[in-house]
């Protein structure tokens, strides 16, 4: 009778474990939970796992020399300082984090965000929900195309709100550090700018 090798979750997060189990299931695999508390030994029963999908629980060289067969950590997350990466290197574990996943959503809600602001939506829905028109409105949105955007990040989430945004504004200064040359200024993206000068220069600041 052939063994099914065993995935573990080490914590619940704010995601459903259940598909990710059931894929796994489809896939051959048992999935089981476990919540992974510091100091704590690892259940003999979970100690072959050749995988873990961690949310917050940290996994430092004790997890490792407890489940020595493991050949993968997947995180919940984009980041994996959750994670001794460099422990999990000198044993050939593979850590794979959850990039990308959430980049449009963020990057959506940021555009949101900003044009409601600009555009004093919250102000205007205040006046309609107590009876006033626009002669009680007491700001005037700008136009739009007189501002300028400074986004302090200028990765993958940052890219892709200027993306979106560019085009509605006049000007775009991006501030990152780990960006040099990414950004070309009007014609082939933001301006890439130090940070005092984009806190100087911006109209609206959105921090990634």
């Amino acid at each position: 009778m052939t063994t099914r090798k065993l995935v573990v979750f080490t914590d619940q997060t704010d995601l459903d474990q259940a598909p990710a189990k059931a894929h796994l299931a489809e896939h051959g695999l048992d999935a089981v939970s476990l919540e992974l508390r510091p100091g704590v030994a690892v259940p003999d029963r979970f100690r072959d796992a050749i995988g873990l999908v961690v949310g917050y629980a940290r996994i430092d060289a004790a997890v490792f020399d407890q489940m020595p067969g493991l050949l993968a950590v997947a995180t919940c997350s984009t980041g994996a300082d959750m994670v001794d990466v460099a422990t999990a290197s000198s044993r050939g574990v593979e850590v794979v984090p959850l990039t990308d996943v959430s980049t449009k959503e963020v990057a959506a809600h940021t555009v949101a965000l900003a044009l409601g602001s600009v555009r004093c939506l919250a102000e205007g829905a205040a006046v309609v929900r107590a009876g006033g028109w626009t002669a009680d409105l007491k700001v005037v949105p700008p136009d739009l195309g007189a501002l300028t955007l400074g986004l302090v990040g200028f990765g993958r989430i940052g890219r892709q709100v200027a993306a979106w945004l560019g085009p509605m504004f006049g000007r775009v200064l991006a501030c990152d550090p780990l960006a040099a040359g990414a950004a070309g200024g009007a014609a082939g993206g933001p301006e890439l700018v130090g940070l005092s000068e984009l806190i100087e220069q911006a109209d609206l600041i959105s921090l990634h």
